[in-house]
């Protein structure tokens, strides 16, 4: 009897041994921590409709305090093969379930337009159909991408951020100016003369809220290239859009050259990711072979959720310098 109460002892003791040899291999073999897109600057922004913009001021204050995590799970090419799959396919017509929620979503629009009603209240500033169709379209462009008012483009891209063609579509309802540029034949040029004018404002010359506004629009950007009202207007130019995409990566790699290093608000933070992932997109189709050569060592780099302003500047750097010899 007792042999047999030193075998369950003996068995027991050794079950609870076991058990903590296996709590040991999972505390120190934890499973890869999931990887995660990057955001845009961790500070408020408008998200409803048609709330106000964030107020122009100077903010040179360090940024709000985060619990501190040293894992690197900010993978930021997260999105890239999708975006590259999205430039190729025409996906629209097989997925008959999003063109039907697409239908609806639509005719909802249209019913509210024809009941008189706007958006982004613009019955006090938007103009009539004819004033932009007599427009050119780089003066056309300038009107729509206007950072005076709410960075309208951004914030519908923002807003409707799992649809974009939602985004799209409210535009073209709803803006009389959006409606013209989106069938002008050259629509392309049009998009590049947007990157080249709000570009033109990531400067440490500029006053907060516009840098704001200005990286909410050039980030979205990249939901044109996947848009299929859209992405045929502007296949055959990839090189004019790769310059525009890489010259405003210029401008990034500037602002963040002198601001990184301060370790002060940056005003963007995934947005400069989501313009490289849009210049990587156009260099792959510029020169695929050249595009595997540099794909790997950017595709590895991982940022720390915390939004540390020196790790964006290097990432930018390094996209930057592996792709100046696409121009």
């Amino acid at each position: 009897m007792r042999s047999n109460n030193y075998k369950w002892i003996f068995l027991a003791g050794g079950a609870v041994l076991m058990a903590g040899v296996l709590v040991i291999i999972v505390r120190h073999n934890p499973a890869p921590p999931e990887l995660i897109p990057p955001v845009p600057s961790l500070i408020p922004r408008p998200f409803e409709p048609d709330s106000p913009i964030l107020p122009a001021r100077n903010d040179t204050t360090q940024p709000p305090a985060v619990q501190t995590d040293n894992t690197r799970t900010v993978n930021p090419t997260y999105d890239l093969v999708e975006l590259i799959k999205g430039y190729q396919e025409q996906r629209l017509s097989q997925e008959s379930r999003k063109l039907h929620d697409l239908t609806i979503f639509i005719d909802k629009l249209l019913d509210k337009k024809e009941k008189g009603g706007t958006r982004w209240s613009s019955e006090n500033w938007m103009k009539a159909p004819e004033y932009y169709q007599n427009l050119n379209t780089l003066a056309l462009a300038e009107e729509c991408f206007d950072l005076n008012l709410l960075s309208i483009f951004g914030s519908e891209m923002g807003i409707y951020g799992n649809n974009p063609l939602h985004g799209y579509f409210s535009l073209k309802i709803f803006h009389n100016g959006f409606a013209e540029l989106f069938e002008r034949e050259d629509f392309y040029a049009g998009l590049v003369h947007a990157y080249e004018v709000i570009s033109s404002h990531i400067t440490t010359q500029d006053d907060y809220g516009t840098i704001i506004r200005a990286s909410w629009d050039l980030g979205h950007m990249g939901k044109i290239y996947t848009n299929e009202f859209l992405k045929d207007k502007i296949k055959g130019h990839e090189k004019e859009l790769f310059a525009a995409n890489y010259n405003t990566l210029l401008r990034y790699k500037e602002y963040l050259d002198e601001r990184a290093p301060q370790g002060v608000r940056l005003g963007f933070f995934g947005e400069p990711t989501w313009v490289a992932n849009v210049a990587l997109m156009l260099a792959r189709q510029l020169d695929p072979v050249k595009f595997a050569l540099i794909e790997p060592e950017i595709s590895e780099v991982r940022l720390s959720k915390q939004q540390i302003p020196m790790e964006l500047k290097n990432y930018i750097d390094l996209v930057v310098e592996r792709l100046k010899d696409f121009l």
